[in-house]
């Protein structure tokens, strides 16, 4: 069993005579000093304890879940299951004066891998979020300004109130910033991110975001590097690392990760800085053929998941904070042509193609995906390769049937 020690002082306040109750002035003095939130896997357990004055006869009481749990000083506090409350301490002293002092709780389970879902803010069926299967839930988008100010209406509106389920659930909710979008989007978060007052404005933003929703983290999803243009992109580059670096401090528990496409990756713009303050990347391992590409083919080959995982590797980020992405969605070329180049989402196929989840592709109608057998051979290389677990965009597009979806063959293979 993992074990966190944490030791909660209390300070004594000198007991100056201002004609105010001793026993009273005893038990104000008691500080916790805990953390605002305390964080644990199942199974993991953190040492919590109250060093009162020795003047001070009292009772001490510690509760969770509606249920007491211990009675002395101090409390070796642990959970079996995933889900989260409050930890309360009530302290009695003889003359039944009372102090008490609260503290949130949040348990995640335990998993050897992540299971990092995106979950954009314009689909509006939540049930479909099947909790148990994920560890990561990226909320997907807060759009950046050019300001610093936050486009995030409609994921403060579909979201709000998502975090009591994923608490309950033992799962971390991130509000993803930025994504894809149109150029005119992209441009506004690379002129914040090169402007200092901007970026600074834009942290303290999300991170007021972040409170009011009860999240757990921050990813960033920055997709406007500058093509052919170096300086730019070391001033894009200064500033993401600015960025990072502001909400590292900020949520030093908290979740800070980055998804990184196949080009950014490729072409090194990022540094070895930024790598070091994320807890995790993932990577964009699909969309490597469209409208945009020389010849039609599969989308998210094999050959090109390895290749975005090798290159990680390569720059020097450790396994565990690689998270390769899979897509839930296929693309068709109709017609044999690149300009024809079309989405489906993986629940589409599977219901246009009989035993098509047992496939990769559909060849006969210029169809790639990944199915079963894909999904198999990623979750097999990340294990076989000691990296982080896989991330997935996006998971509502999912079979509903447990015997073709892929997040429930990602997470059988994972556990």
């Amino acid at each position: 069993m993992k074990k966190l020690i944490y030791v909660v002082f209390v300070v004594a306040a000198s007991m100056v005579s201002c004609g105010g109750n001793v026993s009273e002035l005893l038990i104000d003095s008691v500080r916790f000093n805990g953390p605002d939130e305390i964080r644990l896997q199942v199974g993991e357990s953190i040492m919590l304890s109250v060093d009162a004055p020795s003047k001070l006869d009292a009772e001490y009481t510690w509760v969770y879940a509606r249920n007491v749990i211990g009675t002395g000083k101090s409390i070796d506090f642990s959970q079996s299951s995933p889900g989260s409350g409050i930890l309360t301490v009530i302290i009695r002293d003889s003359d039944k004066h009372l102090r008490s002092f609260e503290r949130k709780v949040f348990v995640t389970r335990v998993t050897s891998y992540k299971i990092v879902g995106y979950l954009p803010s314009y689909r509006t069926n939540l049930s479909v979020v099947q909790w148990d299967k994920l560890t990561h839930l990226n909320l997907a988008f807060a759009r950046i300004n050019a300001d610093g100010s936050l486009n995030d209406t409609q994921v403060r509106a579909r979201f709000a109130g998502l975090s009591k389920t994923a608490r309950a659930n033992g799962v971390r909710l991130v509000l993803s910033l930025g994504g894809g979008g149109g150029q005119d989007e992209q441009d506004a978060f690379s002129a914040c991110l090169t402007d200092k007052d901007a970026r600074t404005l834009m942290v303290d933003n999300v991170l007021q975001t972040v409170r009011d929703l009860s999240l757990d983290g921050v990813d960033i999803d920055y997709e406007g590097w500058a093509w052919g243009s170096s300086d730019a992109n070391v001033a894009r580059q200064k500033g993401l690392l600015d960025v990072v670096s502001m909400f590292r401090k900020a949520l030093p528990d908290g979740v800070v990760s980055a998804a990184l496409s196949g080009n950014a990756l490729q072409n090194g713009w990022y540094s070895k800085d930024i790598f070091d303050q994320l807890d995790y990347v993932t990577l964009m391992a699909y969309d490597k053929t469209g409208t945009w590409s020389s010849e039609i083919g599969p989308h998210a080959p094999y050959d090109y998941f390895v290749q975005l995982c090798e290159t990680c590797t390569e720059q020097g980020i450790p396994g565990e904070k690689i998270v390769p992405g899979v897509p839930f969605y296929g693309r068709a070329f109709p017609y044999g042509k690149t300009a024809n180049a079309r989405d489906y989402s993986y629940s589409e196929i599977v219901s246009a193609y009989p035993g098509a989840e047992n496939k990769n592709a559909v060849e006969t109608d210029y169809l790639w995906y990944d199915g079963l057998p894909m999904i198999a051979d990623k979750c097999d290389y990340v294990k076989a390769n000691s990296l982080g677990g896989i991330m997935i965009w996006e998971i509502t597009m999912d079979s509903a049937d447990a015997s073709k979806s892929l997040l429930a063959a990602i997470n059988t293979n994972f556990n």
